[in-house]
């Protein structure tokens, strides 16, 4: 993580105001936060019809592998410091960008759960193929649920990493099961109603502390509406892990100061849920691991991961 002087912000939004393109602008800004040296270790592919954007970091072709879904609005580029870095570990770590988000095809802000599931699928069906079966997933924040939606359809899955997880089926509070109902009801009218996830998100106290905070706006990649369907689709989702034990390892991680979910509402889910889980808690983190919490998140999921891929 790098930090930068007020002079140094207004400096580097000067260059980033006088890019000629979309691109030129993506790359300057990557180099303003010092990310190209971990996205030069990238191999990007594309997978399906959509098509759906993927990024390994690869190590040897025996090596585990580790999909990565991002958290809500944002895509792998984005995490290329912590894939980087957990890839150094010997993982093959492949970040995917949900589609309509990132460099995938697809309606921006818009999918289901189930065409997450088809989607990774197929890219699994890659993975297995060029590198090996030893498949596991990471999800972050949002991603955790998709996440968890694939490894309960998808028996080559093996190993299921939640940053972090919500499940219908226990609300974290009163607040936000009125909210889950008002989407469910509103989806019956208007479906495709598009909400900026800022108005239930502080995105920059969240991001308070990575330099990325001061740059946000100047990322043209960055999802902020997502339809009613969508968000409805994610919040509304079962899972067959409340009542069934399943054939893959699973863990939540979490900070032990999240703002998002609580890690006393994480501890509830690992006591409510018939499938087992292992609960990792980063002592004096926040929720933006993979962003503030790099090595301690790093080394987490090493740990986890070697002990159950």
């Amino acid at each position: 993580m790098i930090h930068l002087s007020e002079k140094k912000i207004a400096q580097a939004k000067e260059i980033l105001d006088s890019a000629r393109s979309p691109e030129e602008r993506r790359f300057l800004l990557m180099d303003v936060l010092q990310l190209n040296t971990f996205i030069s270790k990238r191999k990007n592919f594309m997978v399906g019809d959509v098509p759906i954007h993927c990024e390994l970091y690869e190590s040897a072709k025996d090596d585990p592998v580790i999909v990565f879904l991002p958290g809500i609005g944002t895509y792998s580029e984005m995490y290329c410091e912590f894939l980087s870095k957990l890839s150094s570990w010997g993982f093959n770590v492949v970040g995917v960008d949900l589609r309509g988000h990132g460099y995938s095809g697809g309606e921006r802000g818009a999918y289901t759960v189930d065409q997450v599931v088809s989607d990774m699928a197929k890219v699994v069906d890659v993975l297995v193929e060029t590198l090996n079966p030893r498949i596991g997933f990471f999800g972050c924040s949002i991603g955790s649920p998709l996440a968890r939606a694939c490894a309960e359809n998808d028996p080559r899955i093996r190993a299921l990493l939640c940053h972090t997880l919500f499940l219908s089926e226990f609300p974290p509070d009163l607040i936000t099961f009125s909210g889950w109902n008002m989407l469910h009801m509103s989806r019956l009218f208007m479906p495709g109603f598009k909400i900026d996830f800022r108005s239930f998100i502080d995105v920059n106290a969240l991001l308070d502390g990575n330099a990325f905070a001061n740059f946000i706006d100047y990322d043209p990649l960055i999802v902020w509406e997502y339809s009613i369907n969508t968000l409805s689709d994610i919040y509304s989702a079962t899972s067959r892990l409340v009542h069934e034990k399943m054939d893959f390892n699973a863990a939540i991680i979490t900070g032990e100061n999240d703002e998002v979910i609580s890690a006393d509402y994480m501890r509830l889910l690992v006591e409510k849920m018939e499938h087992p889980f292992d609960f990792i808690q980063i002592p004096k983190a926040r929720h933006m691991l993979p962003f503030l919490h790099v090595k301690d998140t790093v080394m987490a999921a090493r740990d986890w991961f070697r002990k159950n891929l």
